[in-house]
């Protein structure tokens, strides 16, 4: 189910009126209405401040079972986002190191610059210092996230 599905769900177990909560977030009727709709998105603080004010409203299990239902939706996005990531980069043909530095001497060349084999051992050297550093940044966001919003 999708945030705003249940936050409109939560909402109408109420008697709270769209203009209730859009004074709470100090927009307009309609575009509170157009969030609750799906058809903008809450950011987190909208989310939150209108999971505090439905709090009030509600009873704590169906304020709950709400908070429930709303990890597991993102957690289902997160993991839909983390899997279009994986397959994009799947997809991508990466460029060998040796075509990295190839191009990279063709590049200084043009600019007559010229490196010799020590030189080029030592951009190898940062280059893949800097492709582990890069892997394990994302690999340490995806656990993050799946820490965050569920397993």
């Amino acid at each position: 189910m999708k945030t705003s599905e249940i936050i409109k769900n939560l909402r109408k177990k109420t008697s709270l009126k769209h203009k209730h909560i859009a004074d709470v977030l100090g927009m307009s009727r309609s575009n509170y209405g157009n969030k609750e709709n799906g058809k903008i998105s809450f950011t987190a603080d909208e989310l939150f401040l209108v999971l505090e004010f439905l709090r009030k409203h509600v009873t704590e299990e169906e304020y709950l079972n709400s908070i429930t239902d709303l990890i597991g939706s993102q957690s289902q996005a997160v993991k839909t986002e983390i899997k279009k990531s994986t397959d994009q980069q799947k997809q991508k043909t990466p460029v060998p190191m040796d075509s990295a530095i190839q191009i990279l001497q063709e590049a200084l060349e043009e600019t007559g610059v010229k490196i010799n084999e020590k030189q080029k051992q030592a951009v190898l050297k940062i280059l893949r210092e800097e492709l582990a550093k890069s892997e394990n940044k994302t690999k340490d966001d995806i656990k993050k996230y799946l820490e965050v919003f569920g397993k």
